[in-house]
């Protein structure tokens, strides 16, 4: 999508002075899918403009959609899930089959957590309302690329009871270290802060962290902190969570 000479010019540095650094500079390529057209191309300009991003397309219904992600290796797909007469959750896991190593960021004007559940179930990365800031759906988009997943606040217990199975996880089921490394998920530690704090290896806490994600049933982090707390999941009783063998 061409924005102007000097939008072009500028990227045309960026990458240009990447490769002589010996640094690999690669945008991240989005497509655009919105009911409306204007509303679309609006939300591609503002894309454009970011240094990191690159709008691939648009597309106004589920045909130009499908096309668009044949034809285009994306790295992000924003959708609008209220496609007029058509099924936006379809037409995610549709696009997802298509390329499934595309992240999907839902755009919607409602709260739904049903259909933020079903989103979510078919491998979308996020949900975001239409009225919030610009800068929160680069937030999600980014975040996305990091594989991570964001749905507003006041959606998550919602969607979380309808993404988690039925079946209690007791707290005993998770060991120690994981309950520790939990801990300091409660307290919004990076995985390198974690690491840092208990004398682990990056590899070693994401691995912890992984574990974590498949016992809860969850995707991330912000998740299995938000369920964990809920089931009553705390920190080891009696430590201070110094390292330990």
């Amino acid at each position: 999508m061409t924005l102007g000479h000097g939008v072009l010019d500028v990227r045309h540095l960026l990458v240009s002075a990447g490769s002589r650094a010996g640094h690999d500079f690669r945008m991240t390529e989005v497509a655009v899918v919105a009911e409306h057209a204007l509303f679309a191309e609006a939300l591609a300009i503002r894309i454009e403009a970011e240094d990191d991003l690159s709008v691939v397309g648009t597309a106004t219904d589920g045909g130009a959609a499908t096309d668009l992600a044949a034809r285009h290796p994306v790295d992000v797909i924003l959708l609008d899930i209220d496609l007029h007469d058509e099924d936006g959750i379809a037409l995610a896991r549709h696009l997802r089959e298509i390329r499934p190593e595309a992240r999907v960021v839902v755009l919607s004007e409602l709260c739904d957590p049903s259909r933020a559940a079903w989103a979510l179930h078919y491998g979308a990365r996020g949900w975001v309302l239409k009225g919030r800031p610009f800068d929160e759906l680069l937030r999600v988009i980014r975040g996305a690329l990091r594989d991570e997943t964001r749905v507003p606040p006041r959606l998550l217990t919602k969607v979380l009871a309808r993404l988690t199975p039925t079946t209690d996880m007791a707290p005993t089921t998770l060991t120690r270290r994981e309950l520790e490394v939990f801990g300091y998920l409660v307290e919004g530690l990076s995985a390198a802060d974690i690491a840092g704090r208990l004398q682990l290896s990056g590899g070693t806490v994401r691995a912890h962290v992984r574990n974590l994600l498949l016992k809860l049933g969850v995707r991330s982090a912000e998740q299995a902190v938000a369920l964990g707390l809920a089931r009553g999941i705390h920190p080891p009783a009696g430590t201070d969570r110094q390292p330990t063998d």
